[in-house]
């Protein structure tokens, strides 16, 4: 059985937090890591970086490059620095944003 688009709002209730584009706000699972960003032969710079899969159709077009997510529970607010649909139906989408 495979899941359509209408399933994912029941498939991510029970876990993640509530982020907020634009005026659409819907629930995804949060990760946090650390990311080399530079690299050299001496030393490498790591970030923290943050992200969380959204179902696409509810945020149309605005989870763009620069656009600003809220993350509801504490009021942060970021900025986008990338979003991929998932392979293999982009019901998912992999948003990615810095954490000052």
């Amino acid at each position: 059985m495979a899941f359509g688009d209408a399933d994912i709002p029941t498939l991510l209730k029970d876990f993640g937090e509530d982020f907020t584009v634009g005026a659409v706000t819907a629930k995804g699972p949060l990760d946090k890591v650390d990311k080399e960003l530079l690299r050299s032969d001496a030393a490498a710079l790591v970030g923290r970086v943050m992200s969380v899969r959204l179902q696409t159709s509810a945020f149309g077009s605005s989870l763009i490059e620069g656009a600003t997510i809220t993350r509801v529970s504490t009021g942060a607010a970021y900025k986008i620095i990338s979003a991929h649909q998932q392979p293999p139906d982009g019901l998912v989408t992999l948003v990615t944003f810095s954490v000052p």
